[in-house]
């Protein structure tokens, strides 16, 4: 008799602990739904339009307001976007839940001041491009591209970035 109610309060302590378990496993794995995802990365060429575009997938179940974008190559910054403050493409800074959405950025605001084109040794050395994301709640997202200096600059050409007004 003894024995039998020894083992059912082990059985009834095993099933709490199963329960709460349970309880803890199934709210981590909701709190992957609710998380910020963020991916980025840059359309090169896309038909009639010669701007440099940024495709950005919002991959949670939240709308997600972008407040900044940071373009790096070579670990230097070569552009800075503040959509919430310039008008023509604020209206983009608001994305839905599971969409995806194009931001055109402005070409002039692009200064590649430290881009030397590549000599022969170094055409197959590539270099990061990386676009950093920034939510207006903070959270920092970033997109990494790797590109050698050449494919950049016929990237750039190619996108209109360097038209001669003159």
């Amino acid at each position: 008799m003894c024995v039998s109610n020894i083992l059912d309060a082990v059985f009834s302590g095993l099933t709490a602990l199963g329960t709460i378990g349970a309880c803890v496993i199934s709210l981590i794995l909701s709190y992957g739904k609710y998380k910020h995802k963020l991916d980025c990365v840059f359309i090169w060429g896309t038909p009639g339009n010669y701007k440099p575009t940024i495709l950005i997938s919002n991959l949670c179940s939240r709308v997600i307001v972008i407040r900044t974008i940071d373009v790096f190559y070579e670990r230097n910054r070569v552009a800075y976007f503040n959509l919430l403050e310039d008008f023509k493409v604020g209206n983009k800074a608001i994305i839905p839940a599971e969409s995806e959405t194009r931001i055109s950025l402005d070409a002039d605001k692009f200064e590649f001041k430290t881009l030397k084109l590549c000599n022969d040794e170094q055409k197959g050395k590539k270099k990061t491009l990386k676009i950093v994301v920034t939510t207006s709640s903070g959270k920092k997202f970033t997109s990494k591209q790797k590109y050698s200096s050449s494919e950049v600059v016929g990237l750039l050409f190619g996108n209109g970035l360097f038209n001669d007004a003159s």
